[in-house]
């Protein structure tokens, strides 16, 4: 198995959630409104309500098509 390039971890809520080197997440389950906060955070931004709509879609859009959504979609 390789090893992944400089993983690191968000803490959410006390809890480790791991991630790449780049923020994506290892484990697709660990996703959650607080780890989008506390990764915002981290990167000293403010979700606010025009950021959780794209994300609710990007989110929502990934679950029933299981890809990314193209920019021309968004």
């Amino acid at each position: 198995m390789a090893q992944l390039a400089n993983p690191r971890v968000v803490m959410v809520g006390g809890r480790a959630v791991a991630t790449d080197s780049e923020g994506y997440l290892l484990h697709l389950a660990d996703w959650s409104e607080d780890f989008a906060c506390a990764l915002a955070r981290e990167e000293g931004l403010s979700l606010t309500p025009a950021h959780w709509e794209l994300i609710h879609f990007l989110r929502a859009h990934y679950q029933e098509h299981g890809v990314q959504a193209q920019v021309r979609v968004m």
